[in-house]
Order: structure tokens, then sequence, then C-alpha cells
């Protein structure tokens, strides 16, 4: 998956928890965690878990699940 950025102040990354503490950020197969303006690329591995999220690094209200399914 791409995620094309452009989110100036709001730096766009994937997690494990709805928590913009950058120890919460899920590194397996992504590219690009924490940007403000660019390419994020997520190559799901097969070890995935069943629920990532997307959070805004900045505010806590600005997240959302990512659902994984085989």
């Amino acid at each position: 998956y791409t995620f094309n950025v452009n989110s100036p102040e709001h730096p766009f990354s994937i997690m494990v928890k709805p928590d913009p503490n950058p120890v919460n950020a899920y590194s397996s197969g992504v590219t690009g965690n924490g940007t403000e303006g660019g390419t994020l690329t997520f190559a799901v591995p097969a070890g995935a878990p069943d629920k990532l999220y997307y959070d805004c690094g900045v505010h806590n209200a600005m997240t959302g699940t990512i659902t994984i399914t085989n």
C-alpha cells in the first residue's frame, strides 16, 4: 500500500496502538513512518497484527484503524 502524504506539521505513521508516541510505531514492512510530505509505503508482512492504526504524531484525536485480513 502507498500513502501519498501532504500534511505539514502532522506526521503520519502506522502504529501498534492509537498513541502518537514514536515507541508505538509499527516498522515491519513500513517505509516512511512519520512523514509530513512524501510517501509512506506498507508491504504487509505475513505476521502482521490483525489491527494497526494510522496516527498523527502530534494530535491524539487524529487516528484511525487499519484492519488486516487474509
